[in-house]
């Protein structure tokens, strides 16, 4: 049952402070469920939308980052990517709700299945079998996201959904969904959220003119493929060039 009223304000930035958000009722729509994960900035909340029922996943950012321009940046810039980067092999963004006591949220398209870095921990390695589909989802996704003028820079395992899919013709499937534009780069944009010369990525994944902190391109994004599909069949990353 529902812990608070339906308040989309400050009931709810008084009860993010805690944490405790499951059971609130954010900018009238939504009504967060359970939490399903955390980073550094933020929080990953299942919820529903009140209008239809339609489950999301609801991405905010913590009490501590919540008035942090760089952070709001952040999260707006993901808003923004993913929707430019519509493709049914990129996560869905249903909303970004930015309310007037400086909290952040993005909905998204609920996602239940694995993450491909996941499925590496307990089965180490694909077969070639196996990882084909998944490459190639990958890379048509990556299609759309350049076509779109945005960089991901940041492809890896744990970036990379896997979903229960059986409406194809060819029997039971998985569906790929390529998550986390939280440090993509929207290519006519201002680049105000970076710091020039600091490289951003994960160690393993990024280009070489990535890790030094150059420009980058959507080759950057196929760099980091070919990493993941040689870790989905190696069993391990590539290793990192002195």
């Amino acid at each position: 049952p529902a812990r608070c009223c339906d308040s989309p304000h400050a009931t709810t930035s008084s009860r993010s402070a805690s944490g405790d958000l499951e059971g609130t009722v954010i900018a009238g729509q939504y009504r967060i469920g359970p939490r399903m994960g955390s980073g550094a900035s933020g929080v990953i909340y299942e919820a529903a939308r009140l209008t239809d029922g339609l489950p999301v996943a609801i991405k905010l950012l913590r009490a501590a980052t919540a008035h942090d321009v760089t952070a709001s940046d952040r999260l707006r810039r993901e808003s923004e990517a993913l929707g430019l980067s519509w493709h049914p092999n990129v996560v869905e963004v249903i909303d970004h709700v930015h309310l007037p006591d400086g909290t952040s949220y993005l909905i998204m398209e609920l996602l239940r299945g694995e993450m491909l870095a996941t499925r590496l921990k307990y089965r180490v390695r694909l077969t070639p079998k196996e990882l084909l589909p998944i490459a190639k989802q990958v890379t048509e996704a990556l299609v759309a996201i350049h076509a779109a003028g945005v960089v991901h820079r940041d492809l890896k395992p744990s970036n990379i959904y896997l979903v229960p899919d059986d409406t194809t013709e060819d029997g039971p499937r998985e569906r790929v969904k390529v998550f986390d534009f939280g440090i993509a780069r929207v290519e006519w944009e201002e680049m105000r959220i970076t710091n020039i010369g600091a490289p951003m990525g994960t160690p393993g994944y990024m280009s070489p003119e990535q890790e030094t902190g150059g420009e980058v391109d959507g080759r950057s994004d196929l760099y980091a493929a070919g990493a993941v599909f040689y870790e989905c069949l190696v069993g391990e990353p590539p290793p990192i060039s002195a």
